[in-house]
């Protein structure tokens, strides 16, 4: 009898064992940080389109990211921007946010080159939720900035070494792009609060 209570002791200990360790690996997939991954939600999905390597346009920037065109977003996505930032002597990255009814999202990408010397292949990326705060920051920055009334492009000369500063957004059906070499305060802050909201470290705040 005793050698039955003892057997039965060990196997309800081995379940509580396998229990709390089930649990364990559970919350650590499913952190904070991968609460976007979990849920069934408005996550678009890049596709690839054959580009040459030799190729330096949009299409095939992006292509590089693995990112898709905003042409090509999925009707669940109410509003999207997108910065590709490309310096002269660190990583690009891609940092793109979407809202989808009352929940939004960011995609943090980098690739592995030097944007002055080759771009490279992409070596990082993480999703993740914002919050309501965060998204309404964003806007607000942006919207301080002119984004919509903006030019895509300026004509001021750009200097020798610098960055490329790329914001596209689309929103209620409307698209715009605004690239530029010497941007405003206000352009700048909007694309520096993103790569805050990313947790990215980069040199962003040297260029």
């Amino acid at each position: 009898m005793k050698r039955i209570t003892f057997r039965l002791a060990i196997a309800i200990l081995t379940f509580l064992i396998g229990v709390v360790v089930a649990a364990w690996c559970t919350v650590r997939h499913y952190g904070p940080n991968n609460l976007a991954q979990r849920e069934a939600d408005c996550i678009p999905k890049y596709s690839p389109i054959p580009y040459s390597p030799s190729e330096k346009g949009r299409g095939a920037i992006l292509d590089r990211f693995h990112e898709m065109p905003f042409e090509e977003l999925p009707a669940c996505v109410d509003e999207s921007y997108r910065l590709v930032w490309i310096p002269s002597f660190h990583a690009p990255i891609s940092i793109r946010i979407w809202r989808s009814r009352e929940k939004q999202f960011i995609v943090t990408k980098q690739l592995d080159g030097r944007g002055g010397y080759g771009m490279g292949q992409l070596v990082f990326q993480e999703l993740h939720s914002l919050s309501d705060d965060q998204w309404n920051e964003f806007m607000r920055l942006l919207r301080q900035s002119g984004y919509w009334d903006m030019p895509s492009v300026d004509n001021s000369p750009p200097p020798n070494d610098g960055a490329a500063w790329v914001i596209e957004g689309v929103q209620n059906g409307k698209r715009h792009e605004v690239n530029r070499r010497s941007p405003s305060t206000d352009f700048r802050a909007a694309c520096i609060y993103l790569v805050k909201l990313s947790g990215l470290k980069t040199e962003i705040e040297r260029y």
